[in-house]
């Protein structure tokens, strides 16, 4: 299995996530966690385009792109914690949890403040399906802008 530290290195590589959990969703994840299989660091996922300007990612088996902020351990097994407490156990390699009717709205404000507590964007990755490859990654060195488009900056 390939190391997510490598994913900057190399082009179509199997996904190095064993783990995709979905917080949303629209014709495909649109945000959420991954755990890397390899060396069991995490990251918050979140689109790198605009959802009501760019319509590439609407497209059937076109890629999407996201910017990947490092979670802690203790922060991503808190969310997980959180998560199962109402959706059962999380298995992979992908998990949509979804907490029952009257699940805590305490408990979904402790997992949107333990996400906003991931680092900057530490890398911008473009795929199909974060379970199965990343056709490419690279670094971000700063907060992503508005104004770049990450599909030309990846090479799509």
């Amino acid at each position: 299995m390939s190391c997510c530290i490598s994913l900057c290195d190399s082009e179509g590589v199997i996904s190095p996530f064993s783990l995709v959990v979905v917080l949303d969703y629209w014709d495909g994840p649109v945000s959420g966690l991954v755990q890397c299989g390899a060396c069991n660091r995490s990251f918050s996922f979140v689109p790198l385009f605009d959802m009501n300007e760019d319509t590439r990612w609407l497209r059937a088996g076109e890629p999407r792109v996201y910017a990947l902020r490092a979670l802690s351990e203790d922060a991503y097994g808190s969310i997980i914690s959180l998560l199962e407490c109402g959706s059962g156990k999380a298995e992979g390699p992908v998990w949509v949890p979804s907490p029952p009717p009257g699940w805590n709205e305490g408990k979904a404000e402790e997992v949107a403040r333990l996400i906003s507590e991931a680092s900057r964007p530490v890398m911008a990755i473009a795929s199909v399906d974060l379970s199965e490859a990343v056709l490419k990654a690279i670094p971000l060195t700063s907060t992503p802008n508005p104004s770049v488009d990450y599909y030309k900056e990846l090479g799509l």
